[in-house]
């Protein structure tokens, strides 16, 4: 069995590919392959696998806060990944990245915290993992945040943690991708990054 396991440098990304190897008449064993850089933008913060080409198998979205871009790195099939593919995030300092299938077409898109710029941008997957322009939305100090069906129609609405200004504001989706700011509720001193159930944060 073969996982992958990321890390973030200065200007690439590092992926560790972990394989466990197991004989009758051995114990099972975990063995590091060569390490692999894989460059992305300037200030990679945040990844996140998803297969956005839908071709089965796991691509790499990359949020670069330096750059403000997003790499996406398409996987080839065999744990080795494409030059990235960059677009304009929609905001300053993008430092969190979801991905989720935001327009219900079957397909992830990308959600997107700018913390410089104090915006939520939406990229919606046009098909092929070829993303379109960002839409961005005002927010009063993006932050951590989560994407989930908070108002129980079968799409993902987005709750966003304001660190400056000690809210969480919550934005609904119209069911096909856009989004418009539903309410802003207090919050303890300085929210930042919510816990996921995945495990992201």
């Amino acid at each position: 069995m073969t996982s992958s396991r990321y890390c973030i440098s200065q200007t690439s990304l590092v992926v560790f590919t972990l394989t466990l190897l197991s004989a009758a008449n051995l114990s099972s064993q975990q063995l590091l392959e060569a390490r692999k850089d894989y460059r992305a933008g300037d200030g990679p913060n945040d990844v996140v696998a998803v297969d956005l080409d839908v071709d089965g198998d796991l691509d790499l979205c990359v949020a670069n806060i330096s750059a403000g871009s997003v790499s996406v790195l398409f996987n080839n099939g065999y744990g080795t990944f494409s030059p990235p593919a960059s677009y304009f995030s929609g905001g300053e300092a993008p430092a969190f990245i979801i991905a989720a299938d935001l327009d219900g077409d079957g397909d992830p898109d990308l959600a997107i915290s700018n913390v410089a710029s104090k915006s939520l941008s939406i990229l919606l997957n046009n098909g092929g993992g070829i993303l379109a322009s960002p839409a961005t939305y005002n927010t009063d100090g993006a932050s951590g945040f989560v994407v989930a069906d908070l108002d129980s129609d079968s799409d993902g609405d987005v709750a966003l943690a304001n660190m400056n200004s000690d809210s969480v504001s919550v934005f609904l989706n119209d069911g096909e991708g856009g989004f418009a700011l539903a309410a802003r509720f207090v919050a303890g001193d300085g929210p930042g990054l919510p816990w996921q159930s995945e495990g992201k944060y």
